[in-house]
């Protein structure tokens, strides 16, 4: 099926398709049917894609086509991923060899030429030129990658496919995956889009699995230390609706819950109570109030499930779904239907002038420039940290798909902190060293602004270890500004 004879809208199909992860009757052969139904996703929905097919022992290829017409595939063999397709070339294993140092350019291009049908990584461990360790950390790495960069708020036709492949090229197994949608959902998912994706469960009570859950989990995954120690039990049988209401200026409320969901910690069914649609139109106002022309068209789009440039659709959705007859009267309602309608009016006046001028609106968007963030770099490394962070907030504004932004953005703030003595609140180095992107966590740098958050915590231990891993990585890291003292170990 090509992106010509199918739309973008998210129907309630996809909701069926999440009950899925909801429900304890659920069969393999639902969810493939389910799937099979299901002609588009956001990117972010990979997640639970992935947990269900490794849940159920399930195979098949899963095809995701961008607007552009790109075709990207996460490829199953009873439950594990066996490959990930990606349209790029910076994520080639040749590529990663040579950007881990393990061969040379040189002999990358002479093995291309010599092996015939044989995977570039065999054909080079059969030639003895890397080992199965090097391989497979770099399978691994590909895997964390490719995954990371499908992992978004964009949106891919999909489609379900037989795949009789019995290639193996990934390295991630179940442990590193539950690890990687934790760094996903701290770093990647957006509190905007998982406020407006729980909008359709308020209704919903949350039970705790707690057979299912260890207390050696907590320490392992930072998005529950956002909490009390008691969280869990707190949680267990409340309503979506009243937890919202308990953690309304928690804004990591929504990730904890959709982690726990993904992980089936936590199940959540419909509730015998009464819907709460008070607090659930407050809930919108709240998600929309600041926003304006294409935010809000993009915001309402997530809570209706409709295209962001079908304002017709979204606000007969929201008439339909979210401000009935029960919330005639209620001022939010009034508010936000005139923000609704006057985005409707902008975009019907948007639309007649393009054409009258016959050029649609969006042939008239500049492209995004390429950012160039070596000048972030250099003057992380000669301490001008300042500086650096007013460069990076000017990248954020401007462009938000280089990826290493957050990660310099972090090394800036611990900069500050451990270097030159500006007063930092801990929680704020915390918070800036969890949101850094899983496709960085890999890089020599991240392990560099590891040290620098351990040291500001002073756990000299942990943080020796996180610097010998970037040297280690990249022995130009011993030229980074340092800790007094700490390099006398090489």
């Amino acid at each position: 099926m090509s992106s010509t004879e199918t739309s973008f809208d998210l129907d309630s199909t996809r909701a069926r398709f999440y009950q899925n992860l909801f429900s304890a009757h659920t069969s393999g052969q639902k969810i493939i049917a389910d799937l099979e139904k299901l002609t588009s996703c956001y990117g972010y929905d990979i997640t639970a894609i992935i947990i269900l097919f490794q849940k159920y022992s399930l195979s098949g290829r899963v095809e995701l086509e961008t607007k552009s017409g790109q075709i990207n595939a996460v490829v199953f063999q009873e439950g594990q991923i066996q490959f990930i397709e990606l349209s790029d070339t910076d994520t080639r294993i040749g590529t990663m060899l040579v950007n881990h140092r393990f061969i040379t350019q040189q002999q990358l291009e002479q093995a291309l030429k010599e092996q015939t049908g044989m995977p570039i990584g065999a054909y080079l461990v059969q030639r003895g030129i890397i080992n199965k360790e090097q391989i497979g950390s770099v399978l691994l790495t590909q895997s964390r990658t490719r995954l990371s960069k499908l992992i978004s708020d964009e949106q891919f036709l999909i489609r379900l496919k037989d795949s009789d492949t019995k290639v193996k090229s990934s390295e991630l197994n179940i442990e590193q995956f539950y690890l990687l949608v934790h760094d996903w959902i701290l770093s990647k998912f957006s509190t905007d889009w998982l406020n407006a994706h729980y909008l359709e469960y308020y209704n919903y009570t949350v039970t705790v699995n707690f057979k299912n859950f260890r207390d050696s989990d907590a320490q392992k995954y930072s998005v529950l230390s956002l909490f009390d120690a008691n969280f869990l039990e707190i949680i267990d049988g409340q309503r979506i609706s009243d937890l919202a209401l308990l953690f309304e200026n928690n804004k990591n409320l929504f990730k904890a819950i959709h982690f726990l969901m993904l992980l089936k910690w936590i199940d959540i069914q419909p509730s015998q109570e009464e819907d709460s649609y008070e607090l659930k139109i407050k809930h919108i106002y709240k998600l929309i109030m600041n926003k304006t022309g294409l935010d809000l068209a993009y915001q309402l789009s997530l809570i209706t499930k409709q295209d962001a440039n079908n304002i017709e659709a979204i606000y007969e959705e929201l008439q339909k779904s979210f401000l009935g007859p029960e919330t005639l009267a209620n001022e939010f309602k009034l508010e936000i239907d005139k923000k609704v309608l006057n985005l409707l009016i902008n975009f019907r006046n948007i639309k007649n002038t393009a054409s009258k001028n016959e050029v649609a609106p969006d042939k008239k968007a500049a492209q995004p420039k390429a950012v160039d963030v070596r000048p972030i770099k250099s003057l992380l490394l000669a301490q001008r940290y300042s500086e650096a962070l007013a460069l990076v907030k000017k990248h954020k504004d401007s462009i938000t798909s280089v990826s290493c932004l957050q990660l310099y953005s972090a090394w800036a703030h611990l900069g500050l902190s451990l270097f030159k003595g500006t007063q930092i609140a801990p929680s704020t180095l915390e918070k800036e060293f969890l949101n850094i992107l899983p496709e960085d966590m890999t890089a020599p740098d991240y392990h560099y602004v590891n040290y620098m958050l351990l040291k500001s915590k002073k756990h000299d231990s942990q943080a020796e270890t996180a610097l010998k891993r970037a040297i280690s990585a990249d022995p130009k890291i011993k030229d980074y500004p340092q800790s007094k003292g700490l390099f006398g170990w090489f």
